[in-house]
């Protein structure tokens, strides 16, 4: 039976996120009667999630601290992985520089060259430093820069195959890391369109739960409470959209190391008691299927799932230009792609609540459509597990298509 270990780094104060949901969709799918997996975990976000799923999957703590220098990094995860017994390593980066070189020559000595890595997030353009001068007349080469890029590019060479979240992540990889692009394969993350498909009879329930009218509008974000998403641009820009509409609703479902600032911060808006936070939430399906707009105002994307499970609830999708939603959203035919500061966000917001009920139900209807054949359950994880030499269960899914409920969203001109 093949051993593979799954290497994670969640930092403090991050909980559940897409990418470890997509981890669990793998972990379903596994054959786990002739494979074992183990997740090794800074920060233990999994079991629960892992035994409420009935899975044989082994969470596990490293003994080390990754505060070390490269070369004691490089030992302890080698000594680590051996005494797990390898025999396939796949490196999750949900931070393109989360792992570095001495952990990737760890694994591919452990596992024998068995190494994959799961790119998730965009890598960011590096910045390279000032030129410095020597004897105020020599320009300097910045050496050691170039070698911390070189051990960059170097981690994708010590692997079998990378797996990336989207086109444009695989695209900054090349262009900026000078990664061989035969080397790396776009996996999307599946979404289940059956789970997210609009629901008339959630949305009356959840409305009467929270004391919504059956025609105010509901604007919604669900994400990590993170810097990199950028919740802020949201809260501003529905705080100047909707101020002084008593039939309008903000609801941050997520958790996050910026949760008190944000409340904080919404706390200080004129539509305060109209902008709700919920925390996290196990079904996040009822709550995009109560609402009508959902905006992901993100600074850096590596697909957008969240985005994908509101497009198949039926929403109105606002997203920021980031690797993602620059490929998964058609602007103005699927929903809006805006620039990446508040006043875009705002403006993309005020287009969304523009759209008449035949527009709305013409873009909702393309973006589920597009959910159901780019991302569909049976196309992706499987594929995932394939490159990866991972032996997998197939399941047999019916697939339906269900008309977005009639939404009658009040137009701001």
């Amino acid at each position: 039976m093949k051993h593979y270990v799954f290497l994670t780094n969640v930092p403090q104060g991050y909980g559940w996120g897409g990418c470890e949901q997509q981890m669990l969709d793998y972990f379903r799918r596994a054959d786990l009667r002739n494979t074992k997996i183990t997740v090794a975990v800074t920060r233990d976000v999994f079991t629960s999630k892992i035994e409420q799923a009935g899975l044989a999957v082994k969470v596990v703590f490293y003994p080390f601290q990754f505060n070390a220098g490269s070369i004691k990094r490089f030992f302890r995860m080698r000594s680590f992985l051996k005494r797990l017994s390898a025999d396939g390593v796949i490196v999750v980066q949900n931070d393109f520089l989360k792992f570095k070189l001495s952990e990737f020559a760890a694994a591919y000595l452990a596992a024998k060259g068995n190494v994959y890595s799961l790119e998730v997030l965009g890598a960011s353009e590096p910045v390279r430093p000032a030129a410095r001068m020597h004897f105020k007349v020599i320009p300097g080469l910045a050496f050691r820069w170039r070698l911390g890029q070189i051990a960059l590019m170097l981690r994708e060479r010590l692997c079998r195959k990378v797996l990336a979240a989207s086109e444009e992540v695989k695209e900054r990889m090349v262009k900026w890391y000078h990664y061989r692009a035969g080397n790396i394969e776009v996996v999307f993350k599946d979404i289940d369109s059956d789970k997210y498909r609009p629901d008339s009879l959630a949305r009356e329930n959840m409305r009467s739960r929270y004391g919504i009218g059956k025609t105010d509008v509901v604007i919604i974000s669900t994400a990590r409470f993170c810097g990199q998403k950028r919740l802020d641009r949201l809260i501003n820009a529905f705080d100047e959209v909707c101020r002084g509409r008593d039939n309008f609703w903000l609801f941050m479902v997520g958790d996050g190391p910026l949760r008190a600032y944000l409340e904080d911060l919404a706390g200080r808006k004129s539509m305060r008691d109209r902008i709700k936070f919920v925390g996290h939430q196990e079904d996040v399906a009822v709550f995009l299927q109560m609402s009508d707009i959902y905006v992901l105002p993100s600074e850096l994307e590596g697909l957008g799932i969240a985005l994908l499970e509101a497009m198949a609830a039926g929403l109105v999708a606002v997203a920021t230009k980031t690797p993602g939603p620059n490929e998964i959203i058609n602007d103005s035919v699927n929903g809006f792609l805006v620039e990446r500061d508040e006043q875009a966000v705002a403006d993309g917001l005020r287009k969304a609540l523009r759209l008449s009920e035949s527009e709305r139900v013409e873009m909702t209807s393309a973006a589920r459509q597009l959910v159901q054949k780019k991302f569909g359950v049976e196309n992706c994880t499987l594929r995932a597990l394939q490159i990866m030499g991972i032996d997998c269960v197939t399941v047999k899914t019916d697939r339906y298509s269900v008309a977005s409920p009639s939404r009658a969203v009040p137009q701001v001109r």
